[in-house]
């Protein structure tokens, strides 16, 4: 597309350019006397007004469904009373079960793997026996770097 730009405006204005294109018609460029939102480029005046079509149009509520039954307990599972707390005192009563065992306490203190179930006895005598306890024993045997091992099968039993 060619241009051609007159200086002077018929207003007499030096602010306002002039610009015709080939096919003769003219557009008024304001270069000092436009808002900021005025100088928008295309692009953004595009955007701008998707934004305002949005803005303008009423968006309706979601329609709930009826309300479905959503399946498991309804009332909170109360908590039992006697939940043993894994804490300082129950490391203190391992370490004071382990330290009396004579046998024990000597293994342990020549870094001979102790097997776990030994130590679970030990442990059962604080709290009952569960998957809780055998992981808060885990991690207590390793903090003290006790070695220990448990009797598992690493193959698949085959029936």
């Amino acid at each position: 597309m060619l241009m051609k730009a007159s200086h002077l405006t018929p207003s007499g204005n030096p602010f306002l350019v002039s610009v015709q294109d080939v096919d003769k018609s003219e557009v008024m460029i304001s270069q000092y006397n436009t808002t900021p939102e005025q100088r928008t480029t295309p692009h953004k005046q595009r955007r701008q007004s998707q934004s305002d079509r949005l803005s303008d149009s009423v968006i309706a509520p979601a329609t709930s469904r009826s309300p479905k039954n959503q399946g498991g307990r309804k009332t909170p599972l109360k908590a039992s009373k006697n939940v043993p707390v894994f804490d300082e005192q129950w490391e203190a009563h391992m370490k004071t079960q382990i330290s009396q065992d004579f046998q024990l306490h000597m293994r342990v203190l020549r870094f001979e793997p102790v097997h776990f179930n030994v130590f679970l006895e030990l442990a059962t005598l604080y709290a009952p026996c569960n998957n809780k306890l055998k992981v808060h024993l885990r991690t207590f045997l390793d903090k003290q770097a006790i070695h220990f091992y448990e009797g598992l099968q690493w193959a698949r039993k085959r029936t």
